[in-house]
């Protein structure tokens, strides 16, 4: 129990806020100043709280008042305002406030006098221009609503902490608990309740699996980890009032389950042609121990065994076979005979290699023996044509026949979502229509997971009457293993830790199903694709220029540091948002060189059916966005060359820069990824000039400088030998 004699001022300023530092103030005293109002708002001398006038706002959702604000990126804000309410309805409808995207916050539903709202905001984002504080009506809500005596006010310190113990949690089904603990928690005289909600949440989208509750005679809690699966979780923590209300956006500390051992194989798919051998691994410790690593063919009989002592947190490169047959293996990997970890392993023949898909050493997606490069489009086609949630049981199939139609004959292949929803039969029709057409399929697998309780996005799959997830999968791999017209399998989008086992023994299943077709997940969040490297081949990062992030630069960074992150021999994919609206076709084509410029060895598009559902004229977008995959299609023999083993380099920002050298000569590829023009400095080896497509010449100095001026979000290909430019399909 926290006694009052230890009592600080941290949760005060909760609170009170920061008197007297600067900050912004309205009180409405000298009209409405630089507010956007709508028609319906006033100014009121009949109600005020402090002074003589306050903001009046009456009517019906949708209703808000926008007033721009000078803010600093990277700040937290407290916000604070008195509110009346009269008139209000329906109950559960709020009138509320914001101040950045992602901070709506509830105000109240119901009618009363002054009341005092007061928050504390996240933090700002790099670009706070445009931003400032919305009061709104929620949707479908009317009333009365009276706002003064406002204050905006940058927070200097933070006002809560929390202790916990230990970060990493290692082990298996004896792992210890998360020890949270609240060093200080003071009551000051005007909270007479209070209570610090804490919650064990599974990013990106913060799943509560684990709640406690802290107080002055409860500060400290456990959160059980022995039934989680190895991978990062949130600790998120606030202070709420006696009303159960949340005085400040949820602080967050990142917390790891890890496994005692891990043993990953090199080539990270563990699926490598008899050409590749010999078969590495990577020995992971996270605790001390004696690792025994064996590698056993389908007779059980051992191919290759190794020995090694590890300390904690030590790393191990070994060679566990020079040669082994072409077959399917299972490695495994115990640290003191405990812990077992199992991988399948697929070592295949040349003919083998040729007749599939492969992700090779050199780094490259190979199809049928030949690098390739994918271009995919997001899909789905069942249900309505824009649907974002809901359950599905059966193929819309002029929905369908309206996508490949728009499909055909472009540089684009498919992810359907709903590609195994109708049952095998409706599969195999589907499938063979994308042949038919001449149409590669990313084949969805990962809507048979269950989700969380809103079940988002999660197809009901009543063509399979009781079977499990697993069970589904592997009638449908089955069916399609042999199919040349399928690229991969995608077992994730966005799903979080806590379903990393489902996405590892799906992983495992079409390794051992179909070794001809690599794995690809997707994510929000890129700080795990180490953690979670164990569940997939292929790595996408969403790479959505929206909201705070509205900027293909932070895009072609993600790109960029998703990459460093991945490990030895996985592939990275850029998951690239389809743009609507103003500017798109000069957005969408940086966004997609870009992410070539940093490295991706295929691309994403999300999604046929928002410009379907959100441009005013689809049909004209999509003639664009196709015009644009023309472009990429022409250019896909430069992106297939290896990377210059002496590139040229630029220590000028906002710059995206790739070097591509083979038997047809050497390419570089430039993105201005910034929305002004830039002075791009360039240092290229051994090149006396570099011509771009239009035949434009620019020369380099002696010391192979050369200067050049980028319009905003330009692209420029360049031929540093002088060697015409080698043209796709």
């Amino acid at each position: 129990m926290i006694k009052s004699a230890t009592i600080s001022l941290l949760l005060g300023m909760l609170l009170t806020g920061a008197a007297g530092e600067s900050g912004w103030r309205e009180g409405f005293e000298n009209g409405v100043g630089d507010w956007l109002l709508p028609p319906s708002s006033a100014i009121s001398r009949e109600q005020a709280f402090a002074g003589k006038n306050s903001l009046c706002l009456s009517g019906e959702a949708p209703l808000e008042a926008f007033v721009p604000l000078a803010l600093e990126a990277g700040k937290r804000y407290w916000v604070s305002m008195r509110v009346k309410t009269a008139d209000w309805r329906p109950s559960g409808r709020n009138f509320s406030f914001q101040v950045h995207w992602d901070d709506s916050v509830q105000g109240f539903g119901d009618d009363g006098d002054w009341r005092l709202l007061r928050y504390l905001t996240g933090a700002m984002p790099a670009d706070t221009s445009g931003m400032g504080l919305r009061l709104f009506f929620d949707a479908e809500s009317a009333g009365t609503v009276w706002v003064d005596d406002i204050v905006v006010t940058p927070m200097e310190k933070e006002p809560l902490q929390l202790a916990v113990e230990p970060r990493d949690a290692v082990g298996s089904d004896n792992s210890p608990p998360w020890r949270v603990t609240l060093p200080e928690a003071p009551a000051p005289d005007e909270l007479k309740q209070w209570t610090v909600s804490v919650k064990l949440t599974s990013p990106p989208w913060q799943h509560v699996l684990q709640e406690a509750e802290l107080s002055a005679d409860r500060v400290t809690a456990e959160f059980d980890t022995t039934a989680l699966p190895p991978g990062k979780y949130n600790i998120l923590y606030t202070v709420l009032t006696g009303d159960g209300r949340p005085l400040g956006q949820d602080w967050s500390v990142s917390v790891w389950k890890k496994a005692p051992i891990e043993c990953r194989p090199v080539p990270h798919s563990g699926i490598v042609a008899v050409r590749d051998l010999p078969l590495s691994i990577q020995l992971r410790a996270n605790a001390a121990g004696k690792a025994v690593v064996s590698l056993t063919d389908e007779s059980g009989r051992v191919a290759a065994e190794t020995v090694e002592p590890l300390m904690a947190g030590e790393r191990k490169n070994l060679v566990l076979a020079d040669q082994v047959p072409p077959g399917q293996y299972r490695l495994t990997a115990t640290l003191d005979g405990q812990y077992p970890v199992e991988q399948v392993i697929n070592v295949r023949s040349e003919e083998a290699v040729r007749q599939a898909m492969y992700l090779a050493p050199d780094g490259f997606f190979y199809r049928l023996g030949e690098r390739y490069f994918p271009l995919i489009v997001y899909v789905h086609t069942c249900g309505e044509p824009v649907a974002w949630e809901g359950e599905f049981d059966h193929r819309n199939w002029p929905l369908a026949e309206k996508i490949l139609d728009d499909l055909t004959g472009t540089p684009f292949g498919l992810l359907d979502y709903g590609t195994p929803t109708g049952g095998l039969e409706d599969t195999r029709r589907f499938l063979a229509e994308c042949a038919n057409r001449n149409i590669p399929v990313v084949l969805a697998l990962k809507d048979l997971y269950e989700r969380h309780p809103s079940n988002f996005f999660r197809l009901k799959q009543h063509a399979y009457g009781e079977l499990s997830s697993l069970q589904i999968a592997e009638q449908v791999l089955e069916m399609v293993k042999t199919d040349p017209n399928v690229l991969a399998y995608y077992i994730n989008d966005e799903l979080s830790s806590d379903f990393f086992c489902d996405m590892y023994r799906m992983r495992e299943l079409c390794h051992r199903i179909d070794p001809g077709k690599p794995v690809l997940q997707v994510h929000y969040l890129f700080d795990c694709a180490d953690e979670l490297a164990q569940s997939y081949d292929i790595w996408g990062t969403e790479q959505y220029p929206w909201g705070a992030f509205d900027s293909i630069t932070t895009m072609a960074e993600w790109a960029r540091d998703s990459i460093a992150l991945l490990p030895a021999g996985a592939q990275y994919w850029g998951c690239l948002k389809i743009l609507l609206g103003e500017r798109a076709n000069e957005r969408q084509r940086a966004l997609a060189y870009s992410s070539i410029a940093e490295g991706a060895k295929g691309l994403l598009f999300y999604s046929w059916f928002d410009i379907l559902g959100y441009d005013p004229e689809p049909e004209a977008r999509w003639r664009e966005f196709v015009a644009i995959g023309r472009e990429l299609e022409r250019d896909l023999p430069i992106f297939l060359l290896d990377d210059a083993r002496e590139p040229a380099v630029s220590a000028t920002g906002e710059l995206s820069i790739r070097t591509f050298e083979g038997d047809e000569g050497r390419f570089l590829l430039l993105v201005n990824t910034s929305d002004r023009e830039n002075e791009a400095a360039l240092t290229i080896p051994a090149t006396g000039k570099a011509i771009d497509r239009d035949g434009n010449v620019f020369a380099t100095d002696e010391n192979g400088r050369l200067q050049l001026k980028l319009n905003p979000l330009e692209v420029k290909l360049l031929s540093l030998d002088g060697a015409p430019f080698p043209v796709g399909e």
